[in-house]
């Protein structure tokens, strides 16, 4: 399982991963139905993400935070979360990205 490859590199001091790890771990608590749980981290992969510098994967996390909160009934939180990925792939520099998440808000 490509979650616990990851925790094996994090614990050997791969800090470069811990973002995405933090995203693993927001998407099983989403499919594990722990709303709360995914929630904060889904909000703490993008914190760590952004820190990094790793503005592809924080869109991504946006991306996939903002596809649970639609798929929970709050889509005013997803508009913001995808606004936050076209922030985030903007700055990467990701244009055609950007085209493609504005013809779907």
């Amino acid at each position: 399982e490509v979650r616990k490859q990851y925790q094996v590199w994090v614990k050997k001091g791969c800090v470069n991963l811990v973002g995405l790890l933090q995203l693993l771990d927001a998407e099983h608590f989403a499919l594990s139905r722990k709303k709360k749980v995914a929630y904060q981290t889904y909000e703490k992969a993008i914190s760590t993400l952004v820190a990094g510098g790793f503005y592809n994967n924080a869109g991504v996390a946006c991306e996939r935070y903002g596809t649970y909160l639609s798929e929970t009934g709050q889509t005013d939180g997803m508009r913001a979360r995808i606004e936050q990925a076209i922030v985030y792939y903007n700055r990467w520099g990701a244009k055609r990205k950007v085209d493609l998440l504005k013809e779907q808000l």
